[in-house]
Formats: C-alpha cells, sequence, structure tokens
C-alpha cells in the first residue's frame, strides 16, 4: 500500500513538472518577469506613485504607523472583505463580476490581478485606494496581488518569491487600517502561494519569511488569498503558520472553494474577529470562486 501511494506521489509530481514547464513556456510567449519588486499605489484611476515597498521586521511595529491627512477608518461593526483571484481577467464577464462583489467590500484582495484599465475602472466607480505588489508584466500590464480599500490604508508593504521550475515569481501583499473608536489596527495581508515546486522548501520559506513580519502585529489580523496548497504536506505548512499566529480557519456556509488534488486552494484566517457570514460565489469569469466574508470587532455590538 506504500509502495503505491509513493508510485502515485511521483506521478503527481511528474504531472505538476509537465504542467509548470508547459505554463512557463506559455508565460515567456507573452509575459516577462519584473526585475525588481515595486508597489505600485493609486487612487481613483490615477496612478500615485511607484514604490520601493519591500517588508521587513519593523514594517508594522507602531512606531511605524503613519499619520494621514484624512480620517477614513473601518466600522469595528461590520468590516467585509472580498478574495478572488481573477485568473488576470482572461475570462469575458470577470469585470462586471467584480464590480458587483465589489459593492459588498470594504476591503479587496486579488490575487492574479492585471493592472490594466478595466480593473482600474472597478477601483474608480468604488473610489478605493489600491496598491498593487508587481510579480511579472503581462501583455505590457503589471500583474500580482493586489488590495483595494475604501479607506486609506496606514501603510503597506510586499514580499516576492520565485517558483523553482517556472522561476515566476509569486507575491505577498499586506496592508494597515485604522479602526474606528479604537487604537487597535487591523492588519490584513494577501498571498498568493508558490504552486510549482516539486518539494517543500521554497514553500516553507515562503509562508516562514510571511510568518516572521505578521508575528510582530498585535492586533487583529487576516490573512486570506490562494495559497495553493494543494498537497497534504503544503497543507499541513499553512496549519503551522495559522497555529503560530493563533489564526482560525473560517469555514463558509455557502458555496464551494476551488479544489486541486482534494485540497481547497483559497482560505481565509483570521484573529481577534468575529465572523458575521461568509459566502461563495460560484462563476464562470475565473478558475476560482470568490469568497466574501464580513467581521466585526469582539468589543462591538
Amino acid at each position: 500500500m506504500r509502495d503505491a501511494s509513493l508510485t502515485l506521489s511521483r506521478a503527481c509530481y511528474f504531472c505538476l513538472l509537465l504542467i509548470g514547464l508547459t505554463a512557463l513556456l506559455l508565460f515567456t510567449s507573452c509575459a516577462s518577469i519584473a526585475p525588481t519588486e515595486r508597489l505600485f499605489l493609486g487612487q481613483s484611476n490615477s496612478l500615485l506613485t511607484v514604490m520601493d515597498g519591500t517588508c521587513n521586521e519593523t514594517s508594522f511595529l507602531p512606531e511605524n504607523r503613519l499619520e494621514l491627512d484624512t480620517q477614513e477608518a473601518l466600522d469595528p461593526n461590520t468590516i467585509s472583505l472580498l478574495g478572488w483571484n481573477i485568473y488576470k481577467g482572461q475570462r469575458a464577464g470577470w469585470e462586471k463580476d467584480l464590480l458587483e462583489f465589489s459593492t459588498q467590500a470594504d476591503i479587496i484582495l486579488l490575487q492574479e490581478a492585471l493592472l490594466d484599465d478595466a480593473l482600474k475602472r472597478v477601483f474608480d466607480d468604488q473610489e478605493m485606494y489600491w496598491s498593487l505588489n508587481n510579480s511579472f508584466r503581462y501583455k505590457g500590464r503589471e500583474a500580482g496581488v493586489l488590495i483595494a480599500s475604501k479607506v486609506q490604508p496606514l501603510s503597506q508593504c510586499g514580499m516576492r518569491h520565485s517558483e523553482p521550475i517556472t522561476i515566476i515569481p509569486k507575491t505577498m501583499l499586506i496592508s494597515r487600517f485604522s479602526i474606528q473608536g479604537t487604537t487597535e489596527e487591523l492588519l490584513v495581508a494577501n498571498i498568493h502561494g508558490i504552486n510549482f515546486s516539486t518539494g517543500l522548501g521554497s514553500y516553507q520559506e515562503q509562508l516562514t519569511s510571511l510568518r516572521a513580519i505578521l508575528q510582530n502585529h498585535q492586533g487583529p489580523l487576516i490573512l486570506a488569498g490562494d495559497f495553493n496548497n494543494w498537497s497534504e504536506g503544503r497543507t499541513g505548512i499553512v496549519e503551522q503558520l495559522a497555529e503560530a499566529l493563533y489564526l482560525e480557519a473560517l469555514t463558509f456556509s455557502k458555496g464551494k472553494r476551488t479544489l486541486f488534488w482534494g485540497q481547497p486552494l483559497d482560505h481565509i484566517f483570521y484573529r481577534g474577529l468575529i465572523p458575521v457570514t461568509a459566502n461563495i460565489h460560484s462563476v464562470k469569469t475565473s478558475d476560482h470562486n470568490p469568497m466574501i466574508v464580513t467581521f466585526k470587532l469582539p468589543h462591538y455590538r
């Protein structure tokens, strides 16, 4: 029985290697890897700045909190979040779906976001701030993970790790927000997990580096995204990260998450918050289904 399991595992990794090499060939035909990591920040369809926002262990310490000109802050009674891998907007109708779902969210976490005019229009319609941590350029546009929000973040930083097989980077983005009526601040992390690797080393390294940043935050925290945890070993690493950060896994009352080899890839973990609603919507406009959740702070009604 053990020999059969090993044979199956090797076959799966061989298939993954072929998929990865195929993805690399398709990627290089219309995309290029961004030579340096950059955060692209904007509001209302305007690019405000491009900056080197690489995370370090002091990025989100209290003394590094920024004082903003505006008094915008999240409502402690209802903090809504949308998490969705939008598949680089390659399927028709994604813009309509994103616009519909974004009206329900204070914070939007996108993976495989392509920073084109169509995406910017969605944020313009919602008068949202947005930041993207670039991974590569696809069809002449920056692509990576993105966080958009109705309130201006206090600060943000990004992280990037290259996949061993394809060399295509996977990125993470972290933002911090004020909450009305409290000195507590919400830290939100958006992850696109390393996908194509035959071992666990690079995947472990990516999540360990994320832990080093998140563990310095003492308040409420949300970690969400496409973790690409398609094996039991990867799922174990995700569970270890959640345990180390005292995070709970969100359960969904409606809808189904995307599965690969029997494992759900999209997750929302949280602490210091109470889930009020949590739903997944089935769509045809991406190979992942969007997750929409509403939280509140425990000491608010």
